[in-house]
């Protein structure tokens, strides 16, 4: 099973498309909105990424006439499947943050249930 898999990807022409979106969107966890400034589509592709987003749905958004647009949806793409490919795989945490560091924990929590990655404590090997 992939973690982040993106099984949708939907096209806002503009608004007034939130709720069917919404709609054919429910049996989904992964979804890519493509919109445009046009017609109100940008506007309706962030009212329905962030109301996906508070059901706990990995949404991003890309504006098809954007710049960097394609490499955007390749960019995802290719993040989506990296994080599948580490999927469930180990990671040693290996010592301590520096006592400087205000914010260096890694939450082994967090990483559990974001990446499906088990983290384990090894000791710092002596030189």
């Amino acid at each position: 099973m992939f973690l982040y898999q993106i099984q949708h990807v939907f096209f806002i022409a503009s608004g007034g498309s939130e709720q069917k979106a919404i709609n054919l969107s429910e049996p989904h966890k992964g979804i890519i909105l493509l919109c445009h400034r046009e017609s109100n589509s940008f506007a309706a592709a962030m009212e329905i990424a962030a109301y996906l987003r508070s059901i706990d749905k990995k949404v991003t958004v890309i504006d098809v006439f954007a710049k960097n647009a394609q490499q955007d949806f390749i960019h995802y793409s290719q993040l989506i499947e990296a994080i599948n490919n580490i999927s469930g795989q180990k990671a040693a945490v290996i010592g301590h943050p520096s006592d400087w560091l205000i914010n260096s924990t890694i939450d082994a929590e967090i990483l559990k249930k974001k990446i499906r990655y088990k983290t384990f404590k090894s000791a710092m090997a002596r030189a």
